[in-house]
């Protein structure tokens, strides 16, 4: 009588299939989750520089910066506007804008043991401009206002100073 044994175990080929297949999706997990990690860092900081520029547009509203030069010029970059260059988010004139000063104690009240708000990270570019020069038109009195807020980040996971990438936020309205 001739006995037939049953298969028992996997073939090495068949082991270095599956070991491939689980290695591929695996590192189809990996990329997500630091492709998710990356954006959340990147998430944390648009509301922040959005904040910062919606701060200084109304700051600018409110003391009527982009009338404060006789027509038909806007305010100079001595004025810390209409400047190219990008400069610390809190500088003139408006330091009095951002509160550097947070209650980091938890005992309701600023005092000297509480800490500075770091706003080292953000820069901003401010640009006035006339909607047109001719004094005779209805938009000669219009004032488009820009605000561009910079700021550096990693474009990755354990990114080094070599993948360092700089990101911006801009806010633009038309002000009378």
């Amino acid at each position: 009588m001739r006995r037939t044994m049953a298969r028992v175990g996997f073939s090495l080929l068949e082991v270095v299939i599956a070991v491939s297949v689980l290695s591929i999706a695996v590192l189809g997990v990996m990329s997500a989750m630091t492709y998710s990690v990356t954006q959340q860092g990147h998430a944390e900081l648009v509301p922040v520089a959005a904040h910062y520029a919606q701060q200084i547009m109304e700051d600018i509203k409110i003391n009527r910066r982009h009338t404060s030069v006789a027509a038909p010029g806007v305010p100079n970059a001595a004025s810390g506007m209409n400047s190219t260059t990008p400069v610390a988010i809190d500088a003139a004139p408006f330091q009095a804008v951002f509160n550097r000063v947070r209650d980091t104690n938890g005992d309701n009240g600023i005092d000297g043991n509480d800490d500075f708000v770091h706003l080292d990270r953000y820069q901003r570019t401010i640009t006035m401009q006339r909607l047109t020069n001719t004094s005779t038109d209805y938009r000669y009195n219009l004032i488009r206002v820009i605000i561009t807020v910079r700021w550096t980040e990693g474009s990755g996971v354990g990114d080094q100073g070599s993948n360092v990438v700089t990101r911006s936020f801009r806010l633009e309205a038309v002000l009378n």
